[in-house]
């Protein structure tokens, strides 16, 4: 069997013990695919094409050609990406020697980094940087993960 070509706009079938989630392929960035999750998790067939209009719970880069390689996910669809901006800036987590020390925001134009110790409303938002292995996004779907509530792992762990 041939190696399957990805485009930007397929969209991919992710099995989890929770059901199956939804990501589409929205932009390459320095050799990294960036997908969107999609929003839900569903037991039964979906509307693809009306998923694929609600806003996404979050984006992230996923070496999606391993992933499809490696069965993780399907391609089970293709929507044209119109208007997407790959966002200028990300945010990652400071440890030092497993300590908590702040957030980083990242400019992901000039890698400019910024550490802060409590994100604004705005910086909350920020999607993840780095990359992701298929089976870590698998956890945080399963999980319920969002970037908006990313802070709460770190500020429990201060109490």
């Amino acid at each position: 069997m041939g190696i399957q070509k990805i485009e930007i706009g397929d969209i991919f079938e992710v099995p989890t013990a929770i059901g199956n989630a939804y990501i589409q392929y929205m932009a390459e960035v320095d050799q990294t695919t960036l997908i969107r999750l999609l929003p839900g998790v569903y037991h039964e067939p979906v509307d693809l094409e009306k998923l694929v209009q609600q806003k996404e719970r979050y984006i992230c880069f996923v070496p999606l050609g391993i992933a499809l390689r490696r069965k993780y996910i399907r391609k089970v669809g293709f929507s044209e990406v119109k208007k997407f901006k790959v966002p200028k800036y990300f945010k990652t987590v400071e440890t030092v020697c497993g300590v908590f020390k702040g957030w980083v925001i990242v400019n992901n134009h000039t890698l400019e980094r910024k550490l802060v110790k409590k994100p604004t409303k705005k910086q909350q938002k920020y999607p993840p940087y780095g990359i992701w292995g298929i089976e870590f996004l698998i956890d945080r779907i399963e999980k319920n993960w969002n970037p908006e509530t990313w802070e709460d792992e770190y500020t429990e762990q201060e109490s």
